[in-house]
């Protein structure tokens, strides 16, 4: 059950014994409180739905847990997740080096509200890097945690872990301290990537994402082989009330039996289209770490040996207008939010998940207005494909029905 090929089989089976009076399914425990048998009993052992100890809430921790190698703390949602660890891990003239580009929502919280809490925080290109004597100039005696996200969001870009993971370790020998590497695994997720295995020591997923993988559930996951880490954070999960209900940690576990066959497909499926969009001769780049021309695509074969997700992001050769035209007129890929389920989902970051980050930080992080992010489903690729040639198409007729009218007006006057 530890092996390397054993993913799917303890995907489904990890956390499930001893089972609940012989049931397959781990039951969804819906009360609040539980029955004490009596006054000597250890407060550690007193099962209350806010201390996040229902069974329901166990099964997914323990499940999770044995993904990653590592103990599992599952939260209420992806960003509470990030929350807690930093704001449990950091205090007031701590200094956190964290990823650029970054999750929208990560970059906010650190610039508006870590700040606020007396943190410093600078951000970093964690992509280019090559050498450990780079990460070392950017670290201080201050430094408490480097974030970095698995896959980014939205250049699909991958940070080079070893590099960083060491940086750390050879600084805090130095200058007697110890700096905290923490990466946001939800696009990866444990299937694709295990970074408590390479030295991470903090490990974060939405797992609204692949891990719930079909739309329907919003919650957030922390993992980590530390003591003092896991205690720490757990109590600022348990002092913020950020506790999943039971029936959410049910839903992630009924899906994370089937992590392995949806992340292979998802993976097949974003390999596919990348290589489409790839060739078209209406879009100027692509982002997808499976491909060669992906500046990371090296470190990528080297870190996520099984696939590389169904994140594509694309750059269209067209207008603003035109890019938001093309956008609404997909038939099966949907315009939402949100990524990783069993649907296609297609989102326009600078509107959408990085609308909160002035337009020129967005433009000087690469995220320009032309930019389309796909989350590529369990569909059929064909179908895929069709859709976005459909929509291309409709989006050209109307530029050259623009350019009658135009050629007409002219004749006129």
């Amino acid at each position: 059950m530890d092996s390397e090929g054993s993913f799917a089989t303890k995907s489904i089976h990890a956390g499930s014994k001893p089972r609940v009076n012989h049931s397959m399914v781990c039951p969804i425990f819906q009360s609040a409180t539980y029955e004490q048998p009596s006054l000597d009993q250890r407060y550690e052992d007193i099962k209350y739905l806010r201390l996040n100890n229902s069974p329901t809430h166990e099964h997914l921790d323990a499940k999770i847990g044995q993904l990653e190698n590592g103990t599992a703390l599952v939260l209420s949602s992806g960003m509470a997740a990030i929350t807690t660890s930093l704001l449990a891990l950091c205090s007031s003239g701590d200094h956190i080096l964290m990823q650029d580009p970054c999750y929208g929502a990560s970059t906010v919280f650190a610039t508006h509200d870590l700040t606020r809490f007396g943190m410093d925080v600078t951000f970093f290109n964690s992509f280019d890097v090559q050498s450990i004597d780079e990460v070392l100039s950017l670290l201080r005696p201050s430094t408490r945690v480097i974030y970095v996200e698995s896959i980014a969001n939205p250049l699909t870009r991958i940070p080079n872990m070893p590099v960083i993971i060491e940086a750390a370790k050879l600084f805090g020998e130095r200058h007697g301290t110890r700096i905290i590497t923490m990466i946001d695994n939800t696009f990866a997720t444990p299937y694709l990537q295990s970074p408590l295995q390479w030295g991470i020591d903090v490990v974060i997923h939405s797992s609204t994402k692949y891990l719930g993988g079909h739309s329907d559930v919003v919650g957030g996951v922390l993992v980590t082989n530390d003591k003092a880490i896991k205690e720490r954070s757990d109590f600022y999960r348990l002092a913020m009330g950020l506790n999943p209900s039971p029936f959410d940690c049910w839903l992630v576990s009924r899906s994370i039996k089937t992590l392995a066959a949806r992340m292979d497909r998802h993976s097949a499926t974003g390999q596919s289209l990348a290589e489409y969009l790839s060739k078209h001769p209406r879009v100027s780049r692509v982002h997808f770490p499976g491909l060669p021309s992906h500046p990371d695509h090296n470190v990528a074969v080297r870190q996520m040996p099984r696939g590389y997700s169904g994140m594509v992001s694309a750059e269209f050769n067209l207008s603003l207008e035109e890019t938001k035209r093309l956008i609404s007129s997909f038939k099966v890929i949907t315009l939402a939010e949100s990524l990783g389920g069993v649907e296609s989902l297609v989102d326009h970051p600078a509107s959408m998940t990085h609308a909160s980050i002035p337009a020129e930080e967005r433009r000087a992080m690469g995220l320009n207005d032309g930019l389309v992010r796909f989350s590529f489903g369990l569909e059929d690729a064909h179908d895929l494909m069709t859709d976005i040639e459909e929509a291309l198409a409709k989006v050209l007729a109307a530029r050259e029905t623009s350019k009658d009218h135009t050629a007409t007006d002219d004749k006129v006057c």
